[in-house]
């Protein structure tokens, strides 16, 4: 039987000649993060012989990455963020424009135009968040006010590069690049999307440092049962690092069957109310904290559209339950837009729910 064994080679080769090449930069005094460097460039595709999965490499960087962050947040509060912000926030603000500067003036003396000057000026006004945790932690002095500080000013410059990176596409034209505006049609659409994507970036990082937060602090467990959001929340909850510390499971209950089975929501309650229904997200609530003795419990029914509304439950009504601490609270809501907007938004408004209920 055949194997294959790409993974295997290259992580025994890269962790290898890391070692190696470490060693070798550690006996010159130079520090062993620029020997792990010098490894990389020698297995990749622009030096002779054996040349690593670039594919499989770069995913195997984003785990890397995404462990070296969440090793970081574990040391780093958001409150040590607000401590050094006097420092961070201008110090980052005021880094990236000189640098920015410099590297357009760089740029244009190249013959460059002025928008690829500006996104070379971008590009070299960051320093590199994992290069830089890395140093600090091999020095000893992430802990350190000196550290914090420099934590800071890296989380303010990730956040402006979001920023960034959202905006490019929508002054790409001005710039001289790509006619982004249209390829996303009309500048209005375009000018939504931004919209709609600055607001998942907002929704993103609240409930990074809010809803996830106050969930590990308190020791609590969360599991969710979904309708018409399609397993969107429970998504969007573990694509927060860390998030199996206290997202316990989801279940999708699309039909009325499956929320008898699965929940057992009475069949009284489907008969006098229907799925569509407060008393029905109740149940859900109930049930799935029930079923997966977690500490808290999220439910999301409604109908997302682009059909089967009624004049009494137009498209976009939708019914969010909390069941928490014994508990068992709904709202109602009626949301604006196309199908993966009612969808987003439910989500959204059900973990507003329970950020204030925690």
């Amino acid at each position: 039987m055949p194997h294959s064994i790409s993974l295997i080679t290259t992580i025994a080769i890269g962790l290898g000649l890391a070692m190696v090449m470490g060693l070798v930069a550690s006996r010159f005094r130079i520090p062993p993060l620029v020997g792990y460097l010098v490894a990389g460039i020698i297995i990749g595709p622009g030096t002779p012989g054996f040349v690593a999965d670039v594919e499989l490499t770069a995913q195997l960087a984003e785990i890397g990455v995404m462990l070296l962050m969440f090793g970081v947040g574990l040391h780093l509060s958001f409150e040590d963020l607000l401590a050094v912000r006097r420092i961070a926030v201008p110090g980052a603000i005021v880094q990236i424009g000189v640098a920015t500067v410099l590297g357009m003036g760089v740029a244009l003396s190249w013959g460059w135009t002025p928008g690829e000057a500006l996104v070379f000026g971008l590009a070299l006004s960051v320093a590199s968040t994992v290069v830089l945790l890395r140093a600090l932690e091999d020095r000893g002095v992430l802990e350190s006010v000196n550290g914090r500080i420099a934590v800071g000013w890296l989380v303010v410059e990730d956040l402006a590069m979001v920023l960034v990176l959202v905006l490019l596409p929508v002054v790409a034209r001005p710039l001289g690049g790509l006619d982004a505006m249209a390829q996303a049609g009309s500048s209005d659409n375009v000018w939504m999307v931004l919209a709609i994507t600055l607001g998942k970036v907002a929704a993103f990082v609240a409930l990074m440092l809010v809803v996830g937060r106050r969930l590990l602090e308190r020791g609590l467990t969360l599991a969710v049962a979904e309708s018409c959001t399609g397993g969107l929340l429970g998504h969007r909850l573990t694509n927060v690092p860390g998030s199996s510390a206290y997202f316990e499971r989801g279940v999708l209950v699309y039909s009325n069957r499956a929320k008898q089975e699965l929940l057992g929501v009475p069949a009284e309650v489907l008969r006098a109310h229907g799925a569509v229904s407060a008393p029905c997200a109740e149940a859900m609530a109930r049930g799935i904290v029930e079923r997966a003795q977690s500490a808290c419990g999220l439910a999301i029914t409604g109908i997302a559209g682009p059909d089967g509304g009624t004049p009494a439950k137009p498209v976009g009504t939708v019914f969010v339950g909390l069941a928490l601490g014994g508990a068992v609270t709904s709202r109602h809501f009626r949301f604006a837009g196309d199908r993966a907007q009612v969808k987003w938004h439910s989500t959204q408004m059900a973990l507003d729910m329970l950020r204030r209920a925690l």
